[in-house]
């Protein structure tokens, strides 16, 4: 989720510092720009000075295991994804044809499941539509919970800020894993990578369900 100018931004606060950049460059989500703003985005290509005043390239080193994926079939769909990332195609057609796609109204939804989509005002539409429901996403951090932690229980500390969350977008789930049934509302996603994203959440093939 870094862009290029904080990278550097970084690289310089810290410049004494060993620095390592962990992440899915070119295939995860992008940066998430503000207004008509572009953004450069993060790349590895650069040269930086080393302590002995040398230019030297950011030494990159690849792990290709996917921990999170437990299911060849699924695995397979991830692949074809990544392929078509790199081939910047959007036939999303031969993504879908591996899951169940389903109405709205035919969620069999439980508090454990993870509901996401591409916007925000779709998600709170999932998020009013279950309210009744108790499932919250922590907005802070305290010395027991993380800001943007998904818990099933209002805390009891007043200290804890949190708000009832049922829907959310793929962004905030970026790095989330799904442990029951992953739900993903496929309106208005247009971005391969942004599929990607969505998919890669889960372990199973059998997790996943979209939503039309």
């Amino acid at each position: 989720m870094l862009n290029n100018e904080e990278k550097n931004i970084i690289i310089e606060r810290f410049d004494k510092h060993k620095i390592i950049f962990c992440g899915d460059v070119g295939y995860q989500l992008p940066p998430v720009a503000q207004g008509d703003q572009r953004l450069e985005e993060f790349n590895l290509t650069e040269e930086y000075p080393v302590n002995n005043g040398d230019w030297k390239p950011i030494p990159v080193i690849h792990h290709n295991t996917n921990f999170r994926c437990k299911d060849e079939k699924l695995k397979e769909v991830l692949d074809l994804c990544r392929l078509l990332i790199e081939c910047k195609s959007k036939d999303f057609y031969k993504i879908f044809k591996y899951f169940d796609i389903i109405d709205k109204d035919e969620i069999d939804y439980k508090i454990e499941d993870l509901i996401i989509s591409k916007t925000n005002l779709i998600s709170d539409n999932y998020t009013e539509k279950y309210k009744h429901l108790e499932k919250y996403i922590v907005k802070n951090n305290t010395r027991d919970y993380n800001n943007g932690e998904i818990i099933f229980k209002k805390p009891e500390d007043n200290k804890v800020k949190c708000l009832i969350k049922h829907g959310f977008t793929i962004h905030i789930i970026q790095g989330e894993t799904a442990e029951s049934k992953l739900y993903i509302d496929i309106n208005k996603i247009k971005s391969m990578r942004m599929l990607y994203t969505a998919i890669s959440r889960a372990q199973y093939l059998k997790q996943i369900i979209l939503i039309k």
